[in-house]
């Protein structure tokens, strides 16, 4: 391996770790971590149990049967959460996360 390419791989290590670490730390930091995450999972989860994820009704039941939305979500949180903007094919990535327990 020549040197530009070793010093590449360097630079490449230490950016990884550099978002890594700064991602741990904004979650930790944040009061609503989490809840970017949730508005892929919920209508993913919808679609597994044969539900419409483009249908807040269908969603926000799922989620209250599996115990995704908390009592102290606030009004607006619950609507963010149950609202899908996505286009269908971005279940291709996000089936895969709510598989997961």
């Amino acid at each position: 391996m020549t040197k530009a390419r070793l010093d590449g791989l360097y630079f490449l290590a230490i950016g990884i770790l550099l978002f890594l670490v700064c991602g741990i730390a904004f979650e930790r930091m944040s009061p609503a971590s989490m809840q970017d995450f949730r508005v892929l999972y919920n209508p993913a989860r919808c679609l597994l149990h044969d539900c419409d994820p483009y249908s807040q009704v269908d969603v926000f039941r799922v989620s209250r049967q599996f115990g995704r939305i908390y009592d102290t979500d606030s009004k607006t949180v619950r609507e963010i959460v149950t609202r899908y903007i996505y286009p269908p094919t971005a279940f291709v990535m996000t089936i895969p996360f709510a598989l997961l327990p």
